[in-house]
């Protein structure tokens, strides 16, 4: 999105809770954690998401 919260995007549908984002260290990738458990703290994978997805 951008900094006045316009253009909100999906950056990943995951099924689960979506945590603890980090940006990479040229901003092409977001990192988090996903965790589908229903305690949240077990099944937990990390995942990265392009911030400039290509369209098909």
């Amino acid at each position: 999105m951008n900094a006045d919260g316009s253009n909100v995007r999906l950056l990943a549908n995951t099924e689960g809770r979506a945590t603890e984002p980090r940006w990479s260290p040229d901003g092409s990738l977001v990192y988090f954690t996903n965790c589908k458990s229903v305690d949240w703290g077990r099944d937990c994978e990390i995942f990265a998401a392009p911030t400039h997805p290509t369209k098909p």
